[in-house]
């Protein structure tokens, strides 16, 4: 591990890492918003630290408990093209998002996924993900 940070121009900065100012304190209120269970959207040009931002935002929220915050990129699902093939795309970074975290995967959705309860409403999939975890 290099012990020297740097500058980072591309991708997220790790602040073990990178030379980079806090990023939570840019946008203040953001974790009051979600406390309040307002919605909010994050558009900012590219390599301005969006990323950065969730992945700490993230960090905070699952540190705080209360709530589990989960960061899955759906990058890979640019251009979109078929409505259900790319659906089922994002069902999939959620899910491997999901199974990557330190949360275990609910009885009932090891289940589904081992079945066929599922199969072409990819809507109704991505539902009964959901909310088999927000059960826990």
């Amino acid at each position: 591990m290099n012990p020297k940070k740097k500058f980072n121009i591309t991708g997220p900065c790790l602040p073990s890492k990178h030379y980079m100012l806090p990023v939570l304190p840019r946008i203040p209120g953001i974790v009051n918003m979600i406390g309040n269970e307002d919605c909010f959207i994050l558009h900012a040009p590219g390599q301005s630290g969006k990323t950065t931002f969730l992945n700490a935002l993230t960090e905070r929220i699952n540190s705080k408990g209360g709530y589990y915050a989960l960061s899955c990129s759906l990058a890979s699902l640019k251009p979109v093209k078929d409505y259900d093939t790319d659906m089922a795309r994002v069902v999939s970074a959620v899910n491997s998002g999901l199974r990557a975290s330190e949360i275990t995967e609910p009885a009932e959705l090891a289940y589904a996924n081992n079945s066929q309860i599922y199969t072409d409403d990819t809507m109704n999939k991505v539902k009964f993900m959901l909310n088999s975890y927000a059960r826990l």
